[in-house]
């Protein structure tokens, strides 16, 4: 997929003064994809690891891979490089070859350099790079080059001495001259909005020398001293009065996972289909609802970012996970084009989710348009964090099984769930900038819109709702609830983790009703596989 929408070896690999330059659209964070992407491109060309470097991830310039998730960096990206590298060492071995008037059998590659044998000629790799062709495409097809057999040396990840010892900087340790530090005043809750500011707010901000930013309900003060701001902050909240409309549902949540509300589909070869709804089982030997609440990421550090609006430009350090399709969410919130913003990934403290990050990116995109020709490094709270993040939507989980004699005969697996897809990704009806939280309380707001069933293999709620054992008959129902009461999107494993979890309490559950040993009860059920190794 990478390599059809950026088909060119230069699209992956470069040369940089003196060094050699992977480009990758996926972002580390945490995963240490850049590390293995250096050892790819090593792996290859045989250029020591020490003079390899991955390039910044920033919009224009790197790969575009979309989305950061899902396990598929190495696959997708490194897949990429790997293919890449092959084809730009058979190039330059024929380039090499060429020159010396010799074969290219006779050319070796080691260290970092190209060898003719029965000479005393070589060349460094890297200094071949540039007499590359730019058009250069990469053949899929190129084999790999074959590594040495023995025990591979140990490899410390990249940045992991710094991080250990608290020298790496992050995107919010960022500090550039003339940067003004942002917080955002929040509402009492997602449905409220701002009635009136009293006037001791202006005199809060003007005996601090900051600066007030209101739009509709989307309330912000900068200034040049963080802690200043931090207590600003805090003053100014209480100078907001908020209209709080209906409030936030107090009803228990797991009451509105039921069938009569929700979307649903019948689940075949774990995909989603619009084939009827198969009945319930009537009368099931034993049934079991397992549910799993609301659940925040909790990452490290809350989310950040910095922002600087100039000359019609915006230029955006961010932890991201996805660059490319959060830059188009953001141009076509702000009514800007593509080449006016320029987003580069800075790592942050992790999530493996969908985070605050993309919602603080653009908060200090507004913050930093109103405040033209200045750099704003704009920080969530902890309470930001833990209250306006994307959460992990409930899950409730319904099981059923009819029994013949001993044996598993039907097997029925529902499950209820808001969605697991909120990441500002560009679609119809403004579907990228109506996931950004502060659009929804500008004066002109672009409201939330209901969730779409993620209809694809293995996906969202329905990940692992096929079981792993093998029942004679299966029943399996998604029901999607969308805007159940609060802002949910992905956290790792998606559905996964309460549908494992549910499938494995029944089983332990069955065969304590069948007075069995739960291994030995589940060893009727495995699947048979002629494979080495079968990950489901």
């Amino acid at each position: 997929m990478s390599l059809k929408a950026h088909p060119l070896v230069a699209d992956w690999i470069t040369a940089h003064q003196g060094r050699l330059l992977v480009h990758t659209g996926k972002v580390d964070i945490g995963q240490r994809i850049s590390t293995a992407l250096a050892q790819i491109a090593h792996e290859e060309l045989t250029i020591p690891l020490d003079q390899i470097d991955i390039a910044p991830v920033r919009t224009g310039h790197a790969p575009d891979e979309g989305m950061t998730s899902g396990s598929n960096s190495v696959e997708q990206s490194g897949n990429a490089v790997r293919r890449a590298a092959a084809t730009l060492r058979r190039h330059l071995i024929g380039l090499f070859a060429d020159r010396l008037g010799g074969a290219q059998a006779d050319c070796q590659i080691g260290d970092g350099d190209l060898r003719l044998l029965g000479t005393n000629h070589s060349a460094s790799v890297i200094d071949l790079i540039s007499d590359v062709a730019p058009d250069v495409a990469v053949d899929p097809s190129a084999p790999a080059l074959a590594r040495p057999t023995g025990v591979t040396p140990k490899l410390t990840p990249r940045s992991l001495t710094q991080i250990v010892t608290g020298r790496y900087k992050f995107v919010q340790d960022l500090d550039v001259p003339g940067m003004l530090h942002a917080r955002v005043i929040r509402p009492p809750h997602a449905n409220a909005r701002l009635a009136e500011i009293s006037p001791a707010a202006d005199q809060i901000v003007a005996k601090a020398g900051l600066h007030l930013i209101v739009d509709g309900s989307f309330v912000a003060v900068a200034g040049a001293g963080e802690w200043a701001v931090i207590k600003a902050a805090l003053s100014l909240a209480n100078c907001c009065v908020w209209d709080h409309g209906d409030g936030l549902p107090e009803a228990d949540v797991f009451e509105k996972l039921k069938p009569e509300q929700a979307l649903r589909f019948a689940v075949i070869d774990g995909t989603p289909t619009d084939q009827p709804i198969p009945q319930p089982i009537d009368t099931p030997d034993f049934s079991a609802r397992y549910e799993r609440p609301y659940q925040m990421h909790g990452a490290l550090a809350p989310s950040a970012a910095l922002a600087h609006w100039t000359d019609g430009r915006l230029e955006i350090h961010c932890h991201s996970q996805g660059v490319y399709p959060l830059r188009d969410s953001i141009v076509e919130s702000l009514g800007l084009t593509p080449p006016q913003v320029t987003i580069t990934h800075v790592p942050g403290s992790g999530c493996y989710g969908h985070n605050g990050a993309d919602d603080a990116a653009f908060e200090a995109a507004l913050v930093a348009r109103a405040i033209p020709g200045t750099p704003i490094l704009l920080k969530w709270t902890r309470e930001d964090e833990h209250a306006w993040e994307p959460y992990a939507p409930p899950m409730a989980v319904d099981l059923a099984v009819t029994l013949s004699g001993e044996q598993i005969s039907i097997y029925s697996a529902e499950v209820f769930s808001d969605t697991h897809r909120g990441r500002p990704r560009p679609g119809p009806n403004q579907a990228g900038p109506s996931k950004l939280l502060a659009n929804r309380f500008l004066e002109q707001p672009i409201s939330a819109q209901p969730a779409t069933p993620n209809m694809g293999r293995q996906a969202g709620m329905h990940r692992n709702l096929e079981p792993i054992y093998d029942f004679a008959k299966t029943r399996l129902i998604k029901n999607l609830i969308p805007n159940i009461a609060h802002r949910t999107s992905a956290m790792r494993c998606l559905g996964g983790a309460a549908n494992i979890f549910a499938l494995e309490c029944f089983m332990d559950e069955l065969a304590q009703r069948a007075n069995l040993d739960p291994i030995e009860f589940r060893r009727r059920y495995l699947i048979e596989c002629s494979r080495p190794c079968c990950i489901r």
